[in-house]
């Protein structure tokens, strides 16, 4: 202390300091602790701005004096200024009552004394962050590491969880009281534990083992109310469940965590353990995704009370699905569910929330997995478009007096199958049934028939003729026998020509479960041509590659002996494919004769281009 009163006294020479608050300065002379080196300076500080006060230019003048003869002498002495604050801070945060409006005018000191050195009307926070807030972040970390690592010892993580929230909280209430807002920035927990190496891992494993935990409790307590077990267990009770697991956990790991990747990762395991294995589940793979299904068919049933966008929000909790490990499994329920929904009309909507689902399937597993889903929605378009036809077509028939309707589904995209039973139709309905049948088999029922040229050269000689024989066949395409016979193989095995005895017939009751059918075949002539020309142009492609290869390595080397430089070849092409020695070795004699390189004595070759 006697130091900073003999520079009160310099600066007295100085500034004329008025004799009351000089008085004031004096009376600290006696004072111990760093409470009275904070207050002495904030006076001295105030002091020096209401002696120059005549002029802004006058004011920053005495800013600079003020950090160059007083400021920096007593700061790099030990950091005497800021540890007399931090030591004021940490009694804070241990319970005690200190004088926040003097720290927070000694900070503001800290702020204006970062001046600009080419513009001094600019204020910067340089000496604010050089001088005090690395200082308060570094306390901050050791106070804390070592508050922490008892307390994490002896208690739960989520106890521990909530302390953490709660010290954070006063940290940032106290950067609020009397700290700059810049230190916000980088006052996180988890920042300071990532500084020490690998320090967030052992909370990150505590973390991810608690989650799990709190996610098999809240399914073993619902199965706990259930008298009826697991069997019988609700959907939605089930969904709402883990959802409030993963709600909770997840503000957790966004609020006390900031986002932090390996938080996320470990939040991602322990949410796809308690999904997929749980006491509702047991050993079973398939029991989540089916109730999962289950309670997605629920909200998008007509009898939902939700609507517009609170059946939007409600799909959202569709998020479990990306922890599901048996997607198959859902699809096929799903599936199953929609097909059913659209099958009775009992779908809320097919425009909006049916889609909506679907296009959310499609984000997380791509278009295929819901290719089949979306192309029901199809069917059911065609259906309607179709019923509608038939129905303009027959209004004005006395005997089609009966209201019905219809639907038209594809085999391969609906998951459902035809009854085992021989259903006859009741006489009334039977009229009606047939006119339809007739109706859909002559204006509906048309194959798209993929072909190569020959085969279609083929099937176009069939819009004069039933039966062609295959040397009638061979005259008309002016196509060869052998790679003729190739071209009506498919057509036979798809069953769309008939042959008996070199007879080739078109099919009258050609069938088929798709609209398109894939003839197109290549021929087996054709495919070996093309191997060979594609084997050829890989071996061409690899003597090139060993010749530069071989010339980068002479380049760089100037001078190699032969086997040395056939190991550096394998080595170098190796990720690429592996060279055989033989082609090597030719490689370096063609291009010694094109002279890039020239054999010396023995077995060494020199680089000459």
């Amino acid at each position: 202390m006697g130091q900073i009163h003999d520079k009160c006294r310099l600066h007295q020479s100085t500034v004329r300091i008025p004799q009351p608050l000089l008085g004031e300065v004096k009376a600290g002379r006696g004072m111990g602790g760093s409470a009275s080196c904070v207050h002495c300076v904030s006076l001295l500080f105030r002091i020096s701005i209401l002696s120059v006060v005549d002029t802004h230019r006058l004011s920053q003048l005495a800013l600079v004096q003020w950090k160059e003869h007083f400021f920096l002498y007593i700061q790099g002495k030990h950091s005497k200024l800021s540890g007399a604050i931090l030591r004021l801070i940490e009694r804070e945060r241990n319970g005690e009552t200190i004088d926040q409006d003097l720290v927070k005018k000694v900070v503001g000191a800290f702020v204006l004394l970062g001046l600009n050195e080419e513009d001094i009307n600019k204020v910067s926070l340089n000496v604010y962050k050089e001088h005090l807030e690395a200082p308060f972040l570094d306390a901050m970390e050791k106070y804390y590491e070592q508050d922490s690592e008892p307390f994490i010892a002896e208690n739960r993580v989520s106890d521990y969880l909530k302390k953490a929230e709660e010290r954070l909280k006063n940290e940032e209430d106290r950067i609020n009281r009397y700290l700059n807002t810049e230190t916000r920035k980088k006052l996180r927990l988890c920042a300071l534990l990532s500084r020490v190496p690998n320090g967030l891992e052992p909370l990150r494993k505590r973390f991810e083992e608690h989650v799990k935990n709190a996610g098999l409790a809240t399914v073993a307590k619902l199965l706990g109310e259930d008298a009826e077990g697991a069997d019988s267990l609700d959907p939605k009770a089930y969904v709402d469940a883990l959802l409030e697991v993963h709600r909770k956990n997840s503000e957790t790991v966004t609020k006390s965590f900031r986002g932090e990747v390996g938080f996320v990762v470990s939040l991602d395991k322990a949410r796809r353990e308690f999904v997929n294995r749980n006491a509702a589940t047991g050993s079973s793979m398939t029991r989540s995704p089916e109730l999962l299904a289950k309670h997605a068919d629920m909200l998008l049933r007509k009898n939902n009370e939700m609507a517009g966008e609170d059946l939007e929000g409600a799909l959202n909790r569709m998020v479990l699905f990306n922890y599901v490990e048996g997607k198959d499994v859902f699809q096929t329920f799903y599936a199953i569910k929609l097909s059913r929904r659209l099958i009775h009309g009992v779908s809320m909507s097919h425009e909006s929330s049916e889609v909506s689902m679907i296009s959310k399937l499609k984000v997380t597993c791509g278009f295929e997995y819901a290719n089949k889903l979306q192309r029901m929605f199809t069917d059911m378009t065609i259906s309607e478009d179709l019923a509608d036809q038939f129905k303009e077509r027959v209004q004005n028939h006395d005997d089609m007096d009966i209201n019905f309707s219809i639907v038209v589904l594809g085999t391969n995209i609906w998951p459902l199958s035809p009854p085992n039973n021989d259903f006859i139709i009741p006489p009334e309905i039977l009229s009606t049934y047939d006119s339809f049948t007739k109706f859909y088999g002559t204006n509906v029922l048309k194959y798209i028939l993929m072909t190569s040229s020959y085969q279609m050269a083929v099937l176009l000689q069939y819009n004069k003729h039933d039966t062609l024989s295959l040397e009638e066949l061979i005259s008309a395409a002016a196509i060869g026998k052998d790679i003729l016979s190739q071209v009506l193989a498919p057509l036979v095995k798809a069953k769309v020509l008939i042959n008996e005895t070199e007879q080739y017939s078109l099919n009258p009751n050609f069938k088929s479960k798709k609209i398109r059918v894939n003839l197109n075949q290549p021929i087996k002539t054709e495919v070996k041509a093309e191997s060979s020309e594609v084997l050829k142009t890989v071996d061409d492609d690899r003597k090139y590659v060993i010749q530069t290869t071989i010339i980068r390595i002479m380049k760089t080397r100037k001078t190699m002996k032969n086997q040395p430089l056939i190991q550096e070849v394998i080595s170098k092409i190796s990720q690429r494919f592996v060279p055989k020695i033989p082609d090597i070795k030719k490689a370096i004699e063609t291009l010694s004769e094109k002279e890039y390189i020239e054999r010396m004595d023995g077995d060494t070759f020199v680089y000459v281009a």
